[in-house]
């Protein structure tokens, strides 16, 4: 049997690329989608096809999918309703290899007509061609010259961590928030309804991916729990797997039938299963965009002792309370407060010990902030650290300061950036 990895690669990284449903019209979906992959940089072979033909954006347009010039790799199609399993259809029979589905109208409705039409798209797939969605925002690849729709803005830079999302508008705010928090995405995937490639298929795939080395993901409901379980703990064993759950609130679980007619489970089940498999489990949309750049900037570590360098002696209890519920000993500063009184007047205008507490208080002078951060960092009883600080810091750590993985949280203020 072919791997996911192989079946799917087309569709990540296509050398060609039909998009179904453009017209003259420069604003409908399917036109805008075409001009964004022209933006982007695909440098494949680009078909539009259009019922009218004719030409759109200096493009010869063809009727229809029989009539393109060979069998492409990846078909994006932006049809009604109504005419998806056709079209479907028409693609299977050219040889087309995936094909990534964004109308929607299907089960998500809740009607009778979506839930049959949806049942009538599932039959089309026996592995001879795969698709992801309906119901979707498509597939980010950066290294495959391929974007989203619309597209606009996202970054041209690959990366190393990738985001599988079952929402179309988070999969989106995630390609244009990830640079600004210092990572950038090897593949982005908004799936939708998963009639045919599901989560479980694109966290196989992101495993076997020598791009990605981080995975984030974001799902309403598993289309095979079991399959997704066992994946999950394969994947997990190999790579960091930050899982966001949506649905697990009474409201939630609500709202996530009428988007993408999943059901969620509960809250309790969701967090053993994760807390089993390995993978790490976040409640919000920055909770995982920090967590994913942890991973992104941090090796892995077997010790789980930390330190702090904090402004302010609130900051650092809330941050001592954080690490004892997460499991993370904070060691006593006792190798500080041995250090010889003329380091102590060469560091006390950044750097004041605390005796009682298993921190450092520096002052709010981040430019001073250098000798502190190193031998906290250095610190053979600390195996990480972590500043936190509200001032602006103006410098940069120079190579040798540290011999311990460091996180930096500097909240983003109006003004100083």
């Amino acid at each position: 049997m072919t791997s996911i990895y192989t079946q799917l690669r087309p569709i990540f990284a296509p050398r060609s690329a039909a998009v179904v449903g453009v017209s003259q019209d420069p604003w409908k979906p399917g036109t805008t989608m075409l001009r964004a992959l022209v933006e982007f940089g695909f440098n494949g072979r680009l078909y539009p096809v259009s019922s009218r033909g004719g030409e759109v954006m200096g493009m010869k347009a063809y009727p229809s999918v029989e009539s393109l010039p060979e069998a492409v790799d990846v078909a994006f199609l932006f049809v009604p309703t109504e005419v998806l399993v056709d079209v479907v259809r028409q693609c299977k029979a050219k040889g087309v290899k995936g094909v990534v589905a964004f109308t929607g109208g299907f089960s998500e409705t809740g009607s009778a007509a979506g839930r049959a039409l949806e049942a009538e798209l599932k039959k089309q797939f026996d592995g001879s061609i795969r698709m992801i969605g309906p119901n979707c925002l498509g597939v980010y690849s950066p290294g495959g010259g391929v974007t989203q729709h619309p597209g606009e803005g996202y970054s041209q830079t690959g990366g190393d961590v990738a985001f599988v999302a079952q929402s179309g508008g988070l999969s989106e705010d995630f390609c244009r928030a990830a640079p600004n928090f210092g990572f950038q995405c090897s593949k982005v995937v908004s799936y939708g309804n998963a009639c045919d490639v599901n989560e479980a298929d694109l966290l196989e795939y992101m495993g076997a991916d020598p791009a990605t080395n981080v995975v984030g993901m974001y799902i309403e409901g598993p289309r095979d729990g079991r399959r997704f379980a066992r994946t999950l703990r394969e994947v997990a064993a190999a790579k960091p797997v930050v899982v966001w759950k949506g649905g697990l609130t009474p409201l939630g679980a609500a709202a996530a039938s009428s988007h993408t007619g999943s059901l969620a489970g509960s809250l309790e089940v969701w967090a053993a299963l994760l807390h089993q498999v390995g993978a790490v489990q976040v409640n919000s949309f920055e909770e995982l965009l920090d967590t994913l750049a942890a991973f992104h900037f941090l090796p892995g570590l077997d010790d789980r002792r930390i330190g702090y360098v904090g402004a302010g002696g609130g900051n650092t209890v809330v941050a001592g309370d954080a690490s004892y519920r997460s499991g993370l000993p904070l060691p006593p500063s006792r190798p500080l407060a041995r250090t010889p009184r003329t380091r102590w007047t060469f560091l006390l205008p950044c750097l004041r010990p605390s005796r009682s507490r298993a921190y450092w208080r520096p002052s709010r002078r981040p430019a001073r902030w250098g000798p502190s951060w190193s031998t906290a960092s250095s610190s053979p009883s600390r195996s990480a650290g972590s500043c936190t600080t509200t001032s602006k810091l103006r410098w940069r750590m120079k190579p040798g300061w540290r011999t311990s993985p460091s996180i930096f949280c500097v909240p983003r203020v109006s003004g100083w950036w």
